[in-house]
């Protein structure tokens, strides 16, 4: 907790005074930045492949999360089956986004002329996927 003692003036009195730099109490907050923020999403990338895994698709993560690993885009994280994905994890996702629990999921698009997305549990795309491929 310590900082260098100095003497100083006092802009009040005119006396000589000792003083020390105001040292914060409060602890320094450190943002996911860098190579911790990269471990993060590496564990992520983890976590979907063996969720993957346990439903019995082949799934594997590219190399550095980068799809060059594999001759595939450089966005491509995650292969399960021949599907290319990529991971994302944020401490916030925005709740209208969040399918409620009477939905399967939420469908959305930007206004304009662009392509309908939707967004569902991972779980049930899994189980979609694999009554999908159970029923070829």
């Amino acid at each position: 907790m310590g900082g260098i003692v100095t003497d100083i003036l006092c802009p009040i009195t005119s006396e000589r005074v000792r003083a020390c730099p105001i040292v914060s109490a409060e602890p320094k907050r450190y943002n996911m930045g860098g190579r911790s923020s990269r471990v993060k999403g590496f564990g992520y990338e983890r976590e979907i492949v063996n969720q993957a895994k346990e439903m019995g698709f082949d799934a594997e993560r590219c190399y550095g999360s980068n799809g060059q690993s594999r001759g595939l885009h450089n966005e491509v994280d995650v292969i399960i089956g021949d599907e290319h994905f990529q991971a994302k994890r944020y401490k916030r996702v925005a709740q209208w986004l969040r399918p409620h629990e009477a939905v399967k999921g939420v469908i959305f698009r930007e206004d304009g002329n662009t392509e309908s997305l939707i967004c569902v549990p991972l779980a049930h795309y899994l189980e979609l996927k694999k009554k999908s491929s159970d029923a070829v």
